[in-house]
């Protein structure tokens, strides 16, 4: 006859101390930033590199991007045309980084001239082989101080330019 013991009575500092504790973890978590879509984000720059389709997918489970805060939602189209076209997708409609075009000119000039350099191969396979030269120039003024990994890329790209088009 275990269950048919009397249950307890429950008086209200019992009552008082329960709420306490559970305010104390909803306010817990409340507080923490948990947006999930900042992790895909993170692992999708991580996987940029080495697995652009693995990136490329972690971006794909973010449904609606507009919805993101600005931060969140210029790393977003800059990693989802960086993935894309590492994993050899076409990136010629890709036309919403043009939007992030001087948006980090004064704070993160690597970003900047990456958003410049895909600016051009947009503006390349648009066959607006003038305004993809003018892009490839701005990048790589922007990554006169940068790591040369960057700066090669760039000049890469100005050389490929010059080599396949008579500009």
């Amino acid at each position: 006859m275990l269950f048919c013991s009397k249950p307890e009575k429950y008086d209200m500092k019992h009552i008082t101390n329960l709420f306490f504790i559970i305010s104390f973890f909803f306010f817990l978590f409340a507080c923490t930033d948990r947006n999930p879509y900042r992790l895909y984000l993170e692992r999708a720059e991580k996987l940029l590199d080495e697995y652009p389709d693995s990136a490329f997918k972690y971006l794909d489970i973010i449904i609606s991007p507009e919805l993101l805060n600005e931060k969140d939602f210029h790393t977003y189209v800059l990693l989802q045309v960086q993935s894309k076209y590492s994993s050899r997708r076409d990136i010629s409609k890709d036309t919403v980084i043009f939007s992030l075009r001087g948006c980090y000119e004064d704070s993160n000039l690597e970003k900047a001239a990456i958003i410049y350099l895909y600016s051009g191969v947009i503006y390349e396979l648009q066959e607006s082989y003038q305004d993809a030269l003018n892009h490839y120039l701005k990048a790589e003024k922007l990554a006169v101080n940068l790591e040369p990994s960057l700066k090669a890329k760039i000049q890469y790209f100005i050389g490929s330019l010059f080599s396949q088009r008579i500009i």
